[in-house]
């Protein structure tokens, strides 16, 4: 029982361990997406203008 108790520790750890890298690989994902989300919306937004300036 003693020594699975640091086996236990490493892997909770571990597992933290992935679960932030995950979350900050997905934060730098969502960011570029809304990025890219502005720069289309911005295009629209001209392009509809430029429609009902017609």
């Amino acid at each position: 029982m003693e020594e699975k108790q640091p086996n236990h520790l490493l892997n909770i750890l571990l597992y933290v361990m992935l679960f932030v890298i995950l979350i900050s690989c997905f934060g730098r994902l969502i960011d570029h997406s809304i990025y890219f989300a502005e720069n289309a919306l911005s295009m629209l937004i001209r392009v509809i203008e430029r429609i009902l300036s017609f």
